[in-house]
């Protein structure tokens, strides 16, 4: 947020998610079924849902079995280099 690249900044289950266009799940994949799971109900089903998850094919399986409101669309993971962090980032 400081850098503002982002709006907001929600732990799971904030109830501002709703109000959210797009939310981004920057986890683990091996997280991602019980996050999305906890944060189902807070997101809007005009919203969007992405990952930056290495692999599609878990979370998409996962999401396929599941009754969610909103859209998915995998994401590409946020690959770089050796540096980190968002001041690294190549546009």
């Amino acid at each position: 947020m400081q850098l503002g690249i982002v709006d907001d900044i929600f732990d799971a289950g904030n109830p501002e998610l709703s109000h959210s266009e797009i939310v981004v799940l920057a986890l683990p994949v091996a997280t991602l079924p019980q996050v999305l799971t906890e944060i189902a109900s807070f997101i809007a089903p005009s919203s969007i849902v992405t990952d930056t998850g290495s692999v599609k094919k878990p979370i998409l399986h996962f999401i396929q079995s599941q009754n969610f409101d909103f859209e998915f669309i995998g994401g590409h993971p946020i690959a770089g280099s050796e540096k980190f962090g968002p001041a690294n980032a190549k546009t």
